[in-house]
């Protein structure tokens, strides 16, 4: 919302509401300049090795059956160590666990080499539903995800 605050010479105001205002992400939007805030940022997923510093893909599982997904996904682990370079984040429940009656489940790829993780993709894509067969499983992969959901 602080995008719509003031207009041209006149000046806005914006209010920011925290159960945590001694977080320091609150304390560093609060008290320094946006360019304090995204390099204090940036260096923070460098160090992480989150995007932009590695690439993502996001498997996701869901099924009508309460904990298929989830076997499903870990039932993909051992396929996933024929790639060194990868790192594997979960399974775990979206955030939003069950939508319109499936339960949802995520599995994160995670890599330092674009075309590295792309390989694994193509993998995929030619070799889940013959490894992973299950017809209660509907999958997709989602590549460089905005949100984990």
């Amino acid at each position: 919302m602080s995008g719509r605050a003031g207009r041209g010479s006149i000046k806005g105001e914006v209010w920011l509401q925290t159960r945590f205002p001694e977080h320091p992400v609150i304390q560093d939007v609060v008290n320094n300049t946006y360019n304090d805030f995204a390099v204090f940022t940036l260096n923070e997923r460098k160090m992480l090795h989150l995007p932009p510093f590695s690439h993502h893909i996001l498997l996701k599982a869901e099924s009508t059956h309460e904990t298929a997904g989830l076997e499903w996904l870990n039932g993909l682990l051992p396929h996933l160590r024929q790639f060194p370079n990868l790192q594997t984040l979960g399974p775990s429940p979206a955030a939003m666990m069950k939508k319109a009656g499936k339960f949802r489940f995520l599995l994160t790829l995670q890599c330092q080499s674009r075309p590295y993780l792309h390989k694994v993709v193509d993998w995929l894509i030619e070799n889940l539903d013959t490894i992973q067969k299950d017809n209660r499983i509907r999958w997709s992969i989602d590549v460089d995800p905005i949100d984990h959901n």
